[in-house]
């Protein structure tokens, strides 16, 4: 699934006191099936940027286009679709995490994207098992787990809705350097058997070398 950001401008709280540019003429081509890593110093509009892919945030001018979806400023559009096709994992993934269970945690986009309890089970079984999370943990509140354990979590509530691209934010921040390779390594697996578009944020230059086909700085 291809992305296209031409021109993209975004200002936080425009037109007001606190108004500040963010990104300015970003002008960005990702082909499907990349790994790219985006590089920069905190503040310089990674996750800014990022958000516009799945339309968290919607650009003050330019456009975002994901596949056949279009993201332009002040256009009323509906972006569930594009939301169920782009996966985002947040840095803390404690803010991502709200059911009473795991399961039901990972089971949330499935069924928020139209899927039966059923089939929205049977996603979610398969996207734990697919970032290592034992089925001890299912039946237990996320908030009760590690740092590491609930970050599989969120990833694997994204994984569930089986996305065409996952934007991981710093998914090795707070975690031990097992805890760093495991967790890359996962990203990397996910990566070669899915051909799935996978973008990552990172401080991590050893990451970028080793895992990385295509940096943006």
């Amino acid at each position: 699934m291809p992305i296209l950001i031409q021109e993209l401008n975004y200002t936080y709280q425009l037109n007001s006191p606190f108004e500040r540019v963010a990104l300015r003429d970003v002008n960005l081509e990702i082909p499907s099936g990349a790994l790219v890593a985006f590089v920069g110093h905190t503040g310089s509009g990674k996750s800014t940027l990022v958000q516009h892919i799945n339309g968290l945030l919607k650009p003050t001018a330019g456009k975002v286009q994901v596949d056949d979806i279009i993201v332009e400023p002040k256009k009323k559009q509906d972006l569930k679709p594009l939301r169920r096709r782009v996966g985002l994992v947040f840095q803390y993934p404690e803010y991502q995490l709200f059911e009473e269970t795991v399961l039901k945690d990972a089971m949330f986009g499935p069924m928020n994207f139209g899927h039966d309890a059923a089939k929205a089970e049977q996603l979610a079984k398969e996207a734990l098992r697919t970032v290592g999370l034992d089925e001890v943990f299912w039946s237990r509140s996320p908030f009760d787990l590690s740092g590491g354990q609930m970050r599989r979590v969120a990833i694997a509530g994204v994984l569930a809705s089986q996305p065409d691209v996952l934007i991981v934010d710093e998914p090795t921040a707070g975690l031990d350097p097992q805890g760093r390779k495991h967790m890359l390594s996962l990203f990397a697996r996910l990566h070669a058997e899915t051909g799935m578009t996978l973008l990552l944020i990172t401080h991590d230059m050893d990451q970028v070398l080793e895992y990385a086909e295509r940096v943006i700085v």
